[in-house]
């Protein structure tokens, strides 16, 4: 019997975007394996996902961060797993067992673990108020990519965002409050249901330079001043720097006029170099997310408060690894010796 499309829609949408992304590279990869080494890709034995498994861990990375190094990291074995699962499901077929695969990523974690060279799981740094600072101070105000840059920069620090919960932020899904601004997350990573998460962003009247709903504001006139009223909030700026979706575009054909994950990580990259931040190609799309946790603690916020305003379990351990090093300094056992 075949599974019912509708079925496979709903399973579709309850995976945010970005891993949709990741589960077609996989399945392509998992596919071009199977064809190099002769073996069947559906249904799979667990023998063949377990050697599936070896060939990610002994594979070239040729593209992205990690560039030049042998094997994929544990974490993107474990995805590329689930994928193929995910592959089996979507065929209503019985997906084989990971146990096999699972000792080989266990091994691989192990080699990286031990290998010097290697960073894996290596967190990107946080970035903290000095350093927002500086990558506000390096986006040109004068230019619309420098307005967009720092609308992203403050925005993400203040909704402790992921850059694909930037991306897919509207210019509808905003809404002016007199304490701040409301914006709508129509799709979250943890938002199993779909429903949306409202995420409140209040004024930082003691830093209006780093204020966000200053620089959201900033960015949306702008953008209405070209004529844009609705649609994606963050869109490419060409090196004319025109806006996507105004004439004169000279952009990529065919190119969304919603920035892509990608890019949101790229505009944090490209100002941390403008800044010379040191390590600058260190910082990533996750220092946003880890930076608000961190500064908020920093100021004395509440645990709880921090894990909802992050779109965190309130239980989860991610959270308190971001706010780990605030803790360590400020709640010290020894800061009492001689108070």
């Amino acid at each position: 019997m075949r599974r019912d499309p509708r079925v496979l829609r709903f399973l579709a949408q309850a995976r945010s975007e970005s891993t949709q992304r990741m589960y077609r590279m996989f399945i392509q990869l998992y596919l071009d394996f199977c064809t190099e080494t002769g073996r069947q890709h559906l249904p799979a034995t667990s023998a063949t996902v377990e050697a599936f498994a070896a060939w990610l861990a002994e594979r070239p990375v040729t593209k992205g961060r990690n560039k030049g190094q042998v094997g994929m990291s544990p974490a993107s074995i474990k995805l590329a797993l689930a994928a193929v699962r995910a592959l089996h499901h979507a065929h209503d077929l019985d997906a084989p067992s990971n146990r096999l695969a699972n000792v080989v990523v266990e091994g691989h974690a192990r080699e990286r673990a031990n290998d010097p060279r290697l960073h894996d799981g290596q967190q990107a740094p946080a970035i903290r108020l000095p350093t927002l600072s500086e990558l506000v101070g390096a986006c040109d105000p004068q230019t619309n990519a420098g307005i967009r840059d720092r609308a992203i920069l403050t925005l993400g620090l203040a909704m402790m965002a992921r850059r694909s919960e930037l991306s897919i932020i509207d210019i509808e899904h905003l809404r002016d409050v007199e304490a701040g601004q409301e914006v709508l997350l129509r799709k979250s990573k943890t938002d199993q249901l779909g429903q949306g998460r409202l995420v409140k962003v209040p004024w930082f009247p003691a830093m209006p330079q780093l204020c966000p709903v200053t620089h959201v504001r900033l960015w949306r006139q702008r953008l209405f001043s070209l004529g844009i009223t609705g649609g994606p909030l963050f869109r490419a700026v060409d090196r004319h720097d025109n806006v996507h979706g105004v004439d004169g575009w000279a952009g990529k054909a065919g190119q969304s006029l919603r920035m892509d994950p990608q890019t949101v990580e790229r505009v944090i990259a490209r100002a941390a170099l403008k800044a010379a931040l040191p390590n600058a190609s260190s910082y990533k799309g996750h220092s946003l997310r880890a930076g608000g946790a961190t500064v908020a603690r920093e100021y004395g916020a509440d645990v709880l408060f921090i894990a909802r305003q992050g779109r965190w379990g309130e239980k989860s351990p991610v959270v308190f690894r971001y706010i780990r090093d605030v803790d360590e300094w400020e709640h010290n056992p020894m800061r009492l010796i001689g108070s």
